[in-house]
Parts: C-alpha cells; structure tokens; sequence
C-alpha cells in the first residue's frame, strides 16, 4: 500500500501526513502545549478553592457517549489520546473541567478539524476548556 504523502493545507514539508501530525504535536508538547500560558500563570497564582453546593449545580448540555483512552507511558510523563463521541442535548458551550498546571493539551481536534482557532472555537479559562 503507498504511504500517504499528501500535504497538509499549509502544504509545504512533503512529509507523510501522519508523521508531520505528530512532528506538530511534540513540538507543541515541548512549548507547553495549548494551554501553556494558562498553566504558567496558574502556577504562578492557584487560584483559590471554589465551594460548589448541590444547588449550584444544573441539566448537562451534552452526554458523552463515547470515551476511548490510549495510554503511552513513558519514563517522567504520560501521553494520553483521548477521543470522545459528545451529543449536544441543548444550547450552550462544552465546559470541561481540568489541570491546567498538571496536564499539557498537545492538540484539540472537532469532528476531525484540527485548524480550530483559539478565542473563536475554544478558550481556556482557570480549571476550564470551553469549546464553543
């Protein structure tokens, strides 16, 4: 079988497609990730823990149908490709909670879509990926 050498749209290096994928992913998991910032200023000044209360909480707009984890445990770190199958049940952004000092977001993809645009189609807030 030929391996696939199609260029990405900004179609320049000729590398398989797979290969330069995960050539951009290590690159940004050596910067820090997306969430880089986020994680140095969270570093910098934890924020304060939050009381939530039982009455504080409300309907999900979304059920996660579907997980799957792939784990690669490496000597100091561990890479986890996470995959979720999510149906939306009413309006509203997807709020995922996380660490942002602890986990390095290397990639966020939709519905296949890697060229997602930080501000437009996700932003980071203290302990929050909201995916609009």
């Amino acid at each position: 079988m030929a391996e696939d050498t199609t260029e990405a749209a900004s179609g320049t290096s000729g590398q398989p497609v797979a290969k330069k994928a995960k050539t951009e992913a290590e690159g940004r998991a050596r910067a820090g990730g997306l969430n880089a910032k986020l994680a140095a200023e969270t570093k910098a000044n934890p924020p304060a823990p939050v009381e939530v209360r039982r009455l504080d909480y409300r309907a999900l707009q979304y059920a996660v149908t579907k997980v799957s984890m792939d784990f690669k445990l490496h000597s100091g770190h561990t890479e986890v490709d996470t995959t979720m199958t999510v149906e939306k049940k009413c309006d509203g952004d997807l709020i995922l909670d996380g660490e942002e000092a602890t986990v390095i977001l290397i990639s966020l993809a939709l519905d296949g879509v890697e060229t997602l645009e930080e501000g437009v189609d996700y932003v980071f807030e203290p302990g929050k990926l909201i995916i609009r």
